[in-house]
């Protein structure tokens, strides 16, 4: 018997989720874009996994009224060919920014293209696309040598550079920490990674009773969740709380 899987929207600016899906047959693809069909996309910025990044979930956000934000890698060869060839070497650095912490320095540089013929991309509806180059300078430890490490990868978007500044796109990109850091709370701290229930929709139902926590706690002012649900449990009342903060704040 297989392990159920489910697909999830989440709002950058909270970790609240906007969504769910139930996985059927394995295809997490498709089960994304039924997801995207359900949601109200109304001058929505989506953002997605690479995974995701065709055409078809492209169609269905427009469709919806929504923009999207995608990242092209090497599984989708084609498109990321195109993009290496475009005339880089010309485009000036629009932005550069530099980043301090955890004993590394990570300087990324960015460069965009307005593009005014898709095909040349290869991907339906691009109006910009995005080089992004992160170099990473790793300190000395005791257990490691000092270590340069470099990346380059693309983004592509629907929307046009007089709706979007590049720079607004890069820390749009950068907000999918935020999906991130909720998967790692779901994880660790709701030990969800342990939780093998298999049959019907039970995974569905559990997916959503775990956002649904995270979801109440994060807008009444808990950013540590671990550390609220100790607490809820000393003293259930403090649910009660929450839940009456939430319906006083129209949440």
């Amino acid at each position: 018997m297989t392990q159920e899987a489910v697909v999830e929207a989440l709002w950058h600016d909270t970790g609240i989720a906007a969504g769910h899906q139930r996985v059927v047959g394995g295809d997490e693809i498709a089960a994304v874009e039924v997801l995207a069909g359900r949601l109200d996309l109304t001058d929505v910025l989506v953002t997605a996994d690479s995974l995701h990044s065709h055409e078809r979930l492209a169609r269905k956000i427009r469709a919806g009224g929504g923009h999207w934000l995608l990242v092209i890698k090497l599984n989708q060869l084609t498109v990321h060919a195109n993009l290496t060839r475009l005339p880089w070497n010309q485009a000036p650095t629009l932005v550069t920014t530099r980043e301090k912490a955890h004993g590394r320095l990570e300087v990324r540089s960015l460069k965009a293209l307005t593009v005014t013929t898709p095909r040349l991309v290869g991907f339906w509806g691009t109006k910009q696309v995005i080089e992004l180059r992160r170099r990473t300078r790793r300190k000395k430890t005791v257990t490691s040598t000092p270590a340069v490490s470099e990346e380059l990868f693309y983004l592509v978007t629907s929307l046009p550079a007089e709706q979007a500044h590049p720079r607004h796109l890069a820390a749009r990109a950068r907000g999918r920490w935020t999906v991130e850091a909720v998967h790692h709370v779901r994880d660790r701290v709701l030990d969800e990674d342990h939780h093998t229930v298999r049959t019907g929709n039970a995974a569905l139902a559990w997916a959503i009773a775990r956002d649904t926590a995270i979801s109440a706690l994060r807008p009444t002012g808990h950013s540590n969740i671990a550390k609220a649900l100790r607490s809820t449990a000393r003293s259930p009342e403090r649910v009660l709380q929450i839940i009456c903060l939430i319906n006083k704040n129209g949440l």
